[in-house]
């Protein structure tokens, strides 16, 4: 076993990535999380009955180093192609789209993919990490509930860069104003229906409304089936209504669906709506991850690769080559 001590912050699919490549190199690796549970924005909610994808939605491959992870993912049963009946809306127009990309999904929800790979691994969860101290060439974390006072060679950043610079202080400036990148918000909505939607689409990308997307979560492979739909904020209207009750914001893009889609309205059987602070970045880094040897600081994300699925693991990936290599 290597006596170098790594802390991550971040159970996300880029810190869940970094975590195993570094485990598995026979690093001594510890993960701070602070929500109760696994996935970042690889996450599911449930409720009454009812599971949402409420984060990512699915993803794509475009490289050959996800593609065979996706394929090991699909060997497992971790993921599966989502064959959905694609559409745009617009203004009430309707417009089915042939199936071009394949789209996967985590099987049998989205934040099965980082569970597994954080198997056997040491992750802390409902633990928010206050305060990162640089001293004697070491990291020391202080947490609000002092579970967590070790010190460790390394710390690994898996987090929003918002976050990350208000975590460091001034030693972000080792960064040169990189973790100012800018990440919009996103407003999500789940909605439930005792019976099915006339519609003749499972999910559709909406264009010029306070929607951008809407998804029938239930029409996923794996999934319960029982009518549930997500409902995504455009990236200009959550933005505005950032700070918007939540209320609110559930009726808004409920009665904003059922204008685009047409249909008549109907009452959800549960709903709730949920706020994504660090969704997309507006303009996201191309450089892999972010690693100073000098201090032992690395930070990774799909903010540092294009603000996808494919881009948070390929930048935990680069991310621990970084390391291993140095």
């Amino acid at each position: 076993m290597n006596q170098v001590k790594i802390a991550v912050i971040g159970a996300g699919l880029s810190g869940a990535t970094v975590s195993a490549a570094l485990t598995k190199a026979g690093y001594s690796v510890r993960i701070f999380e602070k929500s109760r549970g696994m996935g970042g924005r690889m996450a599911t909610r449930r409720s009454s009955g009812f599971e949402f994808d409420h984060g990512a939605q699915y993803f794509t491959v475009k490289s050959e180093v996800f593609q065979k992870k996706v394929e090991d993912w699909v060997g497992k049963g971790l993921a599966a192609p989502w064959e959905a009946r694609m559409a745009t809306l617009e203004e009430g127009r309707l417009l089915l789209k042939p199936q071009r990309l394949v789209r996967f999904v985590g099987v049998p929800r989205m934040n099965s993919i980082v569970r597994e790979m954080l198997e056997g691994l040491e992750v802390e969860l409902n633990t928010r990490i206050d305060r990162v101290v640089r001293a004697e060439e070491s990291w020391k974390l202080v947490s609000e509930n002092r579970k967590s006072g070790d010190s460790f060679d390394v710390l690994i950043l898996a987090i929003p860069p918002a976050q990350a610079r208000e975590l460091l202080g001034p030693v972000a400036n080792s960064f040169s104003g990189k973790l100012d990148t800018v990440m919009d918000a996103c407003w999500a909505v789940m909605a439930a229906f005792d019976a099915p939607l006339d519609l003749a689409f499972d999910a559709a990308f909406v264009n010029g409304s306070a929607l951008s997307w809407t998804a029938r979560d239930s029409s996923k492979p794996a999934r319960r089936d029982r009518e549930s739909w997500v409902l995504h904020g455009s990236r200009e209207w959550s933005r505005e209504k950032v700070e918007t009750d939540p209320e609110f914001v559930l009726r808004e893009l409920l009665d904003e669906f059922f204008r685009q889609t047409g249909i008549k309205a109907a009452v959800p059987s549960w709903s709730s709506a949920h706020r994504w602070l660090y969704a997309q970045a507006a303009e996201p880094l191309m450089e892999g991850c972010l690693w100073d040897p000098e201090i032992r600081l690395g930070l990774c994300g799909d903010w540092c690769r294009g603000s996808r699925v494919e881009g948070a693991f390929l930048s935990g990936k680069d991310l621990a080559g970084r390391i291993t290599e140095d």
